[in-house]
């Protein structure tokens, strides 16, 4: 797992509210070019990485992140921003020509990144799950779209679903 990169992001957005909205988020920016080296499976609430969860760990424990948690109807979520420390460390390492090169390859996607924190995070689990389907398991439009909405239980037609499709193609793989 790049933990340059994953530092990187959240310290570009200042805060990101909860760890599912990170675990969709890097993985739309993954199948858009990004490689973080984060490995994917189809969990309950849509694309999960156990890379992601031990980097995000191992950054916490480092100070290089901090978590907070908030308490919510369904236990608790967590927040995770960027510290002093962890400042100092992205300085650091950018002043460096192999951090100078690797803060431009993950500035081509800040942009994007913040666009997808913008998102629903409801619609951003939908959209995650139909990239799944879509391009990683390599089905048609249409059946990433009956997949999900038979996976989440969403009416096929719902307009949400709409929205998903259109951030998942927007993440779209380059193609090679």
């Amino acid at each position: 797992m790049d933990m340059y990169a994953l530092t990187k992001l959240i310290d570009s957005v200042g805060k990101v509210d909860s760890r599912k909205r990170l675990h969709k988020c890097v993985f739309l920016l993954q199948l858009a070019g990004l490689d973080m080296e984060a490995e994917y499976c189809l969990y309950y609430y849509g694309p999960f990485s156990r890379d992601v969860a031990e980097a995000t760990d191992l950054l916490t424990q480092s100070k290089v992140l901090a978590e907070t948690e908030i308490p919510n109807p369904m236990g608790a979520s967590y927040s995770y921003e960027v510290t002093e420390k962890g400042k100092g460390m992205l300085t650091d390492y950018e002043a460096r020509p192999e951090g100078k090169a690797a803060c431009e390859r993950v500035s081509a996607f800040i942009d994007q990144f913040q666009a997808l924190l913008a998102e629903p995070l409801w619609t951003l689990e939908l959209a995650s799950t139909v990239a799944f389907y879509r391009f990683v398991r390599n089905v048609t439009a249409a059946q990433a779209r009956a997949m999900t909405a038979e996976f989440k239980n969403v009416r096929p037609n719902a307009s949400v679903l709409d929205d998903a499709e259109k951030i998942a193609e927007r993440f779209a793989p380059p193609k090679g």
